[in-house]
């Protein structure tokens, strides 16, 4: 399941859950050794309140783009699950499918292309994402419990753990610029705008030390 992919981001300093209704985006310049050693779950759905989703006032413009364009893909697979669900349970799971195209007056090869480059990346990403579990896994187990030997320091996150955290921004970066190249810089533009109005205003960083 593609919400999987959240607890991996706790461990790539991405992450990406669902607080009284609010999406929280927590990014770092490096990867947070401590992570290693937590077990804490989010919500597996956390965008379980849509199509509807709040705005937060205090918006950061220095959340990157690939952080920005990872909660959608993931939302995006999110919806396409939940209206698969529906139908199978015979309701009609149109206005899942259709957030996108509705809130951003896509037009219908607009939504079956950013349909299809999310569909694409999210295969990529999951493949990383199994990666990272595996390494994770690994050093959690010289860890018993999770807990740190008295007065030893976290570990420094292994070389081959940002190197996935590297490709995986560069996959994300490369679909939006799929995207661009596939609506032309105009309808992108428009695009944008909606992201930055009604995506973006959901996602905020929280710094680290002020979170304690």
């Amino acid at each position: 399941m593609s919400h999987k992919r959240v607890l991996l981001r706790i461990l790539l300093a991405i992450l990406v859950v669902a607080i009284s209704g609010s999406i929280v985006a927590q990014v770092s310049n490096q990867i947070n050794p401590a992570s290693f050693l937590t077990n804490q779950k989010p919500n597996d759905s956390p965008q379980a309140n849509l199509p509807d989703l709040p705005v937060q006032n205090d918006i950061s413009p220095e959340i990157p783009l690939e952080v920005v364009y990872d909660h959608i893909f993931s939302h995006i697979d999110f919806l396409n699950n939940k209206a698969d669900e529906e139908q199978r349970n015979n309701r009609d799971g149109k206005i899942l499918r259709n957030y996108y195209k509705d809130g951003a007056k896509l037009d219908e090869r607009q939504a079956r292309t950013l349909d299809s480059i999310a569909h694409q990346i999210n295969q990529q990403l999951k493949r990383i994402d199994q990666q990272v579990e595996i390494i994770v896994k690994r050093v959690r187990s010289a860890y018993p419990n999770g807990r740190l030997p008295q007065g030893q320091k976290p570990p420094l996150p292994p070389q081959e753990l940002i190197d996935l955290d590297t490709e995986k921004k560069n996959l994300i970066l490369q679909a939006v610029n799929q995207i661009k190249i596939e609506f032309g810089d105009a309808e992108f533009a428009r695009f944008t705008e909606y992201v930055n109005q009604r995506i973006r205003p959901t996602i905020k960083i929280i710094n680290p030390k002020k979170s304690k």
